[in-house]
């Protein structure tokens, strides 16, 4: 989440993006069980601690001092507030928009969940019980918004709509989800996927397709997942099934990405990290670090195999 002493960074940050004509939005998210009290302070927390904690030792990630505990109800109305904060602080920095992180295995899909939340309060169990904390926290950002009184303000909302494993998120679960927030002041919803053309696991419809007919241009939908080169990037645009088009991966292979797809020169765009000039890329040394790790969800690397990350 943001802290208050973020600001000075996050409004240089905004300006920045401003300055080169983009609208200036950003992620405000909460990485539960994937927290580190190292970096925070504070102890990780997940919806289901013994879940959590044995999912974190099967991936090798476990430490017994940042052993995972579960969330009170008290905190979970608390971490609702913060979200509104975060969102306070995200205007005074300058942004224009925020988006709300509920994909990639994060604390809000930890909740969603039926693999990672085996609760039994009012926050666990049936589909509408777990849907429950993203539903108050996108009405928190959107309360903050009213109360700033800035109608043009931008707020998305970003899921990873299925899990691969047994027991985990289903299409039926996401849909449902997304029949109600389609009918919040949302302006987009950004879909978190390996590739573009990703199907559903029970069907041979892809995803994309399925969310673009049920929200019926009352938001705006964002796709992407493993778009590297020009020609992926036209076939994604020319698909006519998102007003947007994301490019994580890709960003992170091309600073310039912009300029070389905006300049026609889609032969000059790099599909792969060379581990051997970590300058040209940009990156923070924690996340060039990450890249290294090889797993699939990074940009591949020159001459290594990726690892594969299911939870991802």
């Amino acid at each position: 989440m943001i802290r208050g002493w973020d600001l000075p960074s996050l409004k240089e940050r905004a300006i920045i993006i401003k300055s080169q004509g983009a609208k200036a939005l950003i992620q405000i998210d909460h990485r539960g069980c994937f927290g580190n009290i190292e970096y925070s302070g504070l102890s990780p927390v997940a919806p289901s601690a013994e879940i959590a904690n044995e999912e974190l030792k099967k991936k090798g990630l476990y430490k017994e001092k940042n052993k995972v505990r579960e969330i009170t109800s008290e905190e979970i109305n608390k971490l609702i507030e913060k979200y509104g904060l975060a969102t306070e602080l995200c205007i005074k920095a300058g942004f224009e928009g925020v988006e709300i992180h509920a994909a990639n295995y994060n604390l809000l899909q930890q909740f969603f969940s039926p693999f990672s939340n085996k609760r039994t309060d009012d926050w666990g169990g049936s589909n509408e019980k777990r849907m429950k904390l993203i539903l108050k926290i996108v009405d928190e950002v959107c309360k903050i918004r009213e109360k700033n009184n800035i109608p043009e303000f931008i707020i998305g909302w970003r899921i990873s709509p299925e899990e691969p494993f047994e027991g985990g998120l289903t299409m039926a679960d996401t849909m449902e989800l997304i029949k109600i927030l389609s009918n919040k002041p949302l302006q987009y919803i950004n879909i978190n996927l390996k590739t573009f053309s990703q199907k559903a696991k029970n069907g041979e419809v892809e995803i994309l397709k399925i969310i673009h007919n049920e929200i019926s241009g009352k938001m705006a939908l964002i796709g992407n997942g493993g778009l590297k080169t020009d020609s992926d990037f036209n076939s994604a645009i020319n698909s006519g099934i998102c007003e947007f088009i994301g490019a994580g991966t890709a960003s992170m292979l091309n600073p310039d990405l912009g300029i070389l797809l905006e300049q026609n020169k889609g032969d000059k765009i790099n599909i792969e990290l060379d581990p051997e000039h970590p300058e040209y890329y940009k990156l923070s040394p924690d996340l060039w670090k990450w890249c290294m790790i090889g797993l699939d969800w990074f940009p591949p690397i020159k001459g290594k195999s990726r690892k594969k990350e299911e939870n991802k």
